[in-house]
């Protein structure tokens, strides 16, 4: 502000008349020097912190990419090609012991509803037997109440006689043990088969669960094989992206050499033109010619430098902007990538709390814990089958048992049944005898009945023992599930390191990415391009158009200054353009926002518009 406001006084006060005039524009091309060498503090200081920051962009970025590269590799069908053939394999065995465990259960539990039907099928008959037993016992004691001396009165011998009550007597004790016997072996039955249906709902259910968690893994691995297929080139093509940013980055970041060479020849020029300023002043034998010739040159070059600052500025303002631009291109592709990565572990969309692997890891460790659970339920099924079939070889044993009594009963009762009407009317026991024919062709019926249904009964219980030994046999297979265990802990554990390495992967990337987004913004926001150098620019820019106007003022000589000199001192072509352009007519002021300036170098997709030397 001092500056500015001595500035603004030096020239408000500058004769241009007088001789003396000149060192006052020689003290404001001092002044003009030292705002200059502000402006290269400026620059320097904005294209080293863009420069210390694209050290740490390129690092991060590159980093990004390799881990981005990394997380998608790990779902690649090569990188998981053991992973997934465990599971095929084990999803195999699965499916068979399904398969056979399920036939084999249903069987069973056929069987034992059968087993269930029989002998509801034969308790009223058991009991009707052990009444018409009982019945049959005191239809014989009536037989001989009050008749002394009746079997030998009608030719049945004694002994036999005593015999049949007795025989009868027994089977009525025998026939309700075995009757209590198979009421008891039914409610047992029914207690085991709702056992039996549990285990088999348990076992089936458990290596159904097993079998959906493998399928959604082998589904899982799958999908995000396809999604990385179709990400990969994504992220190729923001890498590529990327590396364009960087290379225009490492581009526009040489602008500061070609910006303080432009300052420096503006220096330069400032400093010829003041040595000789001093001289004209200083001189004894000065003549009018000589002032008014230094004063078309502070004319000329003072519009000259104008020209020069403006197209400066302008080729700074456009290697901030593209690096600014290049800035945030890395960090919206890095940010994309992230979001990609991100949406690649995602169980499902839209779900930002669960990743696809830790679902997969808690299915098949909870599936680890349902394969343990079910390795007791063949082997306790096993023991349940050979206990059935025990206990039903017993009862049907009992059951063939008591239909051969009952036939020596009927064996020793018959030839009484066959006494004559007379001798039946003779002894007066033709009413007993009709009825103990009665009931013997009950006992018949019944006991035919028992018999067909314990012979039944007997089959399913070698069908159970079958059973068992098709139990054993498939143990082999049981046990390979009940290992399987074993094996989706193998799996779990694999997968954990693979969910343990993705979300290493994932954190990194996020984090990288965040610092690249924090970054950019610190990095656009330091920069003091836009709240100094534009603003100091503008300022020498009017003071050279005023000093070269209140030239204009006093000297109206239309011939120009020699300004070869300066013009030799260029080294770039925009600076020669910028030259020739003012000194073939541009004498006026220059407009820092104007549009009549000859542009720099165009900018190219491939250069950036980068002027060599």
């Amino acid at each position: 502000m001092v500056e500015k406001l001595q500035q603004a006084e030096l020239i408000g006060t500058l004769d241009l008349k007088s001789k003396e005039s000149l060192g006052a524009i020689v003290q404001l091309f001092n002044l003009i020097d030292s705002q200059i060498l502000e402006l290269h503090r400026c620059s320097s200081e904005d294209f080293l912190g863009l420069n210390s920051k694209f050290k740490a962009f390129y690092k991060d970025a590159k980093a990004i990419s390799i881990s981005a590269g990394s997380l998608f590799q790990l779902f690649s069908t090569g990188a998981n090609r053991k992973l997934t053939d465990d599971l095929e394999a084990f999803q195999a065995s699965l499916d068979q012991c399904h398969t056979q465990l399920g036939r084999l259960l249903d069987s069973i539990l056929r069987r034992i509803h059968s087993l269930r039907r029989h002998l509801t099928a034969i308790y009223l008959p058991l009991r009707n037997i052990a009444q018409n037993s009982s019945t049959l016992n005191l239809l014989l004691a009536n037989l001989t109440l009050g008749r002394d001396g009746l079997p030998d009165r009608v030719g049945y011998p004694p002994e036999t006689f005593t015999a049949l009550r007795s025989e009868v007597e027994l089977f009525i004790n025998l026939i309700l043990s075995t009757g209590r016997q198979a009421q008891g072996y039914a409610h047992r039955l029914e207690q085991e088969e709702r056992a039996i249906q549990q285990v088999r709902n348990h076992c089936l259910r458990g290596i159904e669960h097993v079998e959906s968690s493998v399928r959604y893994g082998l589904l899982l691995f799958a999908e995000k094989h396809r999604e990385s297929d179709a990400l990969i080139p994504e992220i190729t093509q923001k890498t590529e992206s990327t590396s364009k940013s960087i290379a225009g980055i490492i581009t526009n970041l040489q602008y500061q050499d070609i910006i303080r060479q432009k300052m420096e020849h503006i220096q330069t020029a400032h400093h010829e033109l003041m040595d000789n300023l001093t001289a004209v002043a200083r001189a004894d034998d000065d003549t009018e010619q000589a002032r008014i010739d230094a004063l078309v040159q502070i004319r000329d070059i003072s519009s000259l430098q104008s020209a020069q600052l403006v197209a400066t500025n302008r080729e700074y303002q456009q290697a901030i902007e593209m690096l600014a631009q290049h800035f945030r291109s890395i960090s919206r592709d890095m940010e994309e990538i992230a979001s990609l990565s991100r949406d690649s572990l995602r169980a499902r969309p839209g779900d930002t709390a669960t990743t696809a692997m830790s679902e997969l890891l808690g299915r098949l460790q909870h599936s680890r814990e349902v394969l343990a659970s079910l390795g007791d339920d063949v082997p306790s099924l096993r023991e349940t089958l050979t206990a059935l079939a025990e206990t039903n070889e017993a009862i049907t044993e009992d059951l063939v048992l008591r239909h051969i009594e009952f036939g020596q009963i009927r064996s020793l009762g018959h030839p009484l049944l066959q006494l004559s009407e007379a001798t039946q009317q003779r002894e007066g026991c033709a009413d007993l005898l009709a009825q103990m024919k009665s009931v013997m062709a009950d006992l018949d019926t019944y006991g035919d009945i028992v018999y067909e249904n314990a012979l039944h009964m007997q089959r399913h219980g070698v069908e159970l023992a079958n059973f068992q030994a098709q139990l054993q046999d498939e143990l082999p297979l049981w046990n390979s599930l009940a290992e399987g265990a074993n094996r989706m802990h193998g799996i779990a554990s694999a997968l954990a390191r693979t969910e343990q390495e993705s979300a290493s992967l994932l954190s990194e990337i996020e984090a990288r990415s965040l610092r690249v987004e924090t970054d950019t913004k610190n990095a656009l926001r330091e920069i003091r391009y836009y709240d100094f150098f534009e603003e100091a620019i503008e300022e020498i820019v009017d003071i050279l158009n005023r000093i070269a106007a209140r030239v204009r003022e006093v000297v109206h000589v239309e011939e120009s200054a020699d300004l070869e000199s300066v013009r030799q001192r260029y080294t770039m072509a925009s600076e020669r353009r910028v030259h020739e352009a003012h000194t073939m007519g541009a004498q006026g002021d220059v407009d820092l926002f104007g549009e009549e300036m000859p542009e720099v170098a165009t900018a190219s997709e491939d250069d950036d518009g980068l002027e060599l030397f």
